[in-house]
C-alpha cells in the first residue's frame, strides 16, 4: 500500500496543484496539508515526502513571515525523503536561512545538497549548490565565492546552460 494514498488525498494534491498554478498558495497549502494528512494515514512515505515540500515551498513563496513554517515542512520532507528528495530539502532548507540571514545554517544545507548532488552523479544539481554557496560567500569570503563560482561556470559550460554561463 505504500506509495498509494486515497483518493480524496490524491484529489486533494492535485487540487493543491491547481491554487499553486493561480499562485493561491494559501489554499494551496490547505490542500497539500489534506493530502499529507491521506498519506501519514496509509503509511505512504513518498507521498509525505511530496506534500512537506509542497507545503514548504509554498510557505517559502508566501514571504518571509512564512519562513519558519518553510524550514519546518523542509525539515520533515528531509527526515523520510530519498537521496534526490534529501538534496532538494537541503538546497530549500538553505534558501530559506539565507532569506533569514542565517548564513551558517544556510551554508551548512548547500553544502549537504552539494554532496548529494555529487552522490547522485547530477552536474546541474552540482552546479545549483555551488552557485548557492557562491551567493552566500558573497564579498565575506572571497576564495570561497570565486571557487564557488569558477566551479559553477565549468559545470555550465559542460551543461552547454548558457543561464550559468552568465552570458
Amino acid at each position: 500500500r505504500a506509495g498509494q494514498g486515497s483518493a480524496a488525498g490524491v484529489q486533494a494534491f492535485k487540487q493543491g496543484v491547481l491554487f499553486d498554478n493561480v499562485a493561491d498558495y494559501q489554499q494551496a497549502i490547505k490542500c497539500y496539508k489534506h493530502f499529507l494528512e491521506s498519506c501519514l494515514e496509509k503509511g505512504d512515505a513518498v507521498g509525505e515526502a511530496l506534500a512537506c515540500n509542497s507545503i514548504g515551498v509554498d510557505y517559502q513563496l508566501l514571504g518571509s513571515d512564512y519562513l519558519k513554517q518553510a524550514i519546518q515542512y523542509h525539515t520533515k520532507h528531509l527526515e523520510v525523503a530519498d537521496v534526490p528528495g534529501k538534496y532538494i530539502a537541503h538546497v530549500n532548507l538553505g534558501l530559506c536561512y539565507a532569506a533569514l540571514h542565517l548564513s551558517e545554517e544556510a551554508t551548512a544545507n548547500h553544502q549537504h545538497a552539494l554532496r548529494y548532488a555529487i552522490r547522485m552523479c547530477s552536474l546541474a544539481g552540482e552546479s545549483l549548490a555551488c552557485g548557492n554557496l557562491g551567493m552566500i560567500a558573497g564579498t565575506e569570503d572571497i576564495p570561497t565565492a570565486k571557487a564557488c563560482a569558477e566551479r559553477q561556470l565549468q559545470l555550465a559550460r559542460t551543461l552547454n546552460d548558457n543561464r550559468g554561463k552568465g552570458d
